[in-house]
């Protein structure tokens, strides 16, 4: 937390990192990762659910569509 959100007021830091953005972007990193880390190939019935649309993944996808491998 301190590395992400030093210098920030204490109550901006309360707020953007547990539910805010901390939440949601580290949960769409961790994702992302084990979509291009090959997971879903090696066991194609593994089922992953995650909330909120997607933990903003859903609102990347455009982003997501343009990088070479992904999609």
């Amino acid at each position: 937390m301190e590395t992400y959100y030093t210098g920030f007021a204490p109550e901006a830091t309360a707020r953007l990192s547990p539910f805010a953005w901390g939440w949601p972007i580290e949960t769409a990193t961790h994702v992302l990762r084990l979509i291009l880390g090959g997971a879903f190939d090696r066991y194609p019935h593994l089922q992953v659910m995650i909330g909120h649309m997607g933990e903003g993944l859903s609102f990347m996808l455009s982003r997501l569509n343009r990088l070479p491998g992904v999609c």
